[in-house]
């Protein structure tokens, strides 16, 4: 199965960082927010397999969902609102 959803998302609502480029897996993901539901989630990540492979079903998971969901479920950490 190709990864889902890796892109960097130019029109983006918010967009959360996590990791360090200089030692390890590091992670950007991007949202769009239609009536406070996450209508799409896209990442870009540099790391291991796994990292790529969280990342893409965490985007599949999140989608949908409401904000307090996906907080509440860690979908979307570390937000900085654009």
């Amino acid at each position: 199965m190709c990864p889902q959803n890796a892109y960097s998302m130019i029109d983006a609502d918010a967009e959360g960082n996590s990791g360090d480029p200089s030692c390890g897996d590091y992670h950007t993901v991007y949202i769009k927010v239609k009536d406070n539901y996450i209508d799409k989630v896209s990442y870009l990540v540099f790391g291991c397999c796994a990292s790529i492979a969280t990342s893409s079903m965490t985007s599949v998971q999140a989608k949908g969902k409401s904000l307090d969901e996906a907080l509440k479920a860690h979908c979307v950490m570390q937000l900085k609102i654009i």
